[in-house]
């Protein structure tokens, strides 16, 4: 079996079953019982199979716990909680803020939990720029494969300049993180360069992971980054999350 990464892992439970898989249990019924609502399940077997499908069999097991303890363990971790929200209708991005519990109530065969949340205006790219692109979800029409612009840069001694449109980094704000290796260990130069803040700095990039502040992409002009090394070779990866609202 192939080895998914958490995401790929993710979009793969989360693909919807078979019609054969799902059973109908009838929920609630009029006075008379002659009409009730009929409610799809899931299978036993057939989520058995998918997580054996996903995970490998000997990578789960059932945990049972009582549900009064359950229901107060997920209010417990939801209430005052700094979370991420994805929503269903809009999967490719998430709302980041503080989530707190209103309202709850459980019955004998449901419950139900109301969330209250407190988020930023914008919303961030559930993919950052370095991490590999999915094809599924990937639009043909105006995607653009991110990593193959910000990953592992290469860079030699002579001066690259990497121009990048400002539809590449959003309308919110952000300052990326730099993550470095060079091949005699002295790191690598950067020009940052932004048209639109007026910014335009030249600083060395040391082996490993940075981030300056004043480094921020924005703005309609788009940015420039200058890269070279004083010997040898490097590589540079600029990683970060793009926001819109």
């Amino acid at each position: 079996m192939a080895q998914l990464n958490p995401k790929e892992m993710q979009q793969a439970l989360a693909k919807p079953f078979a019609p054969e898989d799902l059973e109908w249990r009838l929920q609630n019924t009029t006075e008379e019982k002659m009409r009730g609502l009929a409610v799809p399940y899931v299978t036993n077997r057939a989520i058995q199979n998918r997580l054996d499908e996903v995970c490998g069999p000997e990578n789960w097991y059932n945990d049972f716990k009582p549900w009064h303890m359950a229901y107060s363990d997920i209010m417990d971790y939801l209430h005052g909680q700094k979370l991420r929200a994805v929503l269903e209708d809009d999967p490719e991005y998430f709302y980041e803020g503080r989530f707190t519990v209103n309202v709850w109530k459980s019955e004998k065969d449901w419950s139900r939990i109301t969330i209250d949340y407190d988020v930023g205006p914008y919303k961030w790219s559930v993919l950052s720029s370095t991490d590999d692109w999915l094809w599924d979800p990937f639009n043909f029409q105006n995607g653009v494969i991110r990593p193959a612009v910000f990953k592992d840069i290469a860079v030699t001694t002579e001066v690259r300049a990497v121009k990048l449109a400002a539809l590449l980094f959003g309308r919110a704000p952000v300052c990326p993180v730099f993550r470095v290796s060079s091949s005699d260990k002295r790191g690598v130069h950067i020009r940052f360069i932004n048209p639109t803040l007026g910014l335009d700095e030249t600083k060395l990039l040391p082996d490993g992971v940075i981030q300056f502040p004043e480094f921020v992409f924005f703005g309609d002009l788009g940015a420039t980054l200058e890269l070279w090394c004083d010997t040898g070779t490097g590589s540079v990866s600029v990683d970060f999350r793009q926001g819109r609202l």
